[in-house]
């Protein structure tokens, strides 16, 4: 029983680290595809505690891609804003010059 305990465990973690990864991919600019929402799993009792350096680290790569994701996602806001006053409101027409004739 205590050997199941301990798998669901390492399969929690592992597909944390999974979902990490990806994430990491994303941010990197290497990954077009959306995370799907992180469901947390269920365990049935405490953490081995064998594991809990691995959860640690989990744990701060999941505490850097919160911050990696917050600062991206105000790069965007600030690039947005700055498209934003340069666009001067008047309609353009694209203009084609034939420099073959």
């Amino acid at each position: 029983m205590d050997q199941d305990w301990r798998a669901v465990w390492e399969v929690a973690l592992d597909e944390l680290e999974l979902s990490l990864d990806a994430a990491d991919r994303l941010l990197a600019g290497a990954g077009s595809t959306p995370l799907p929402a992180w469901v947390p799993p269920q365990v049935p009792g405490p953490m081995p505690a064998d594991l809990r350096t691995r959860a640690l680290l989990l744990h701060h790569r999941q505490q850097a891609a919160v911050a990696a994701t917050t600062e991206a996602v105000a790069a965007v806001r600030r690039q947005a804003a700055l498209a934003g006053r340069m666009h001067t409101g008047a309609e353009q027409q694209p203009v084609y010059v034939d420099v073959t004739a």
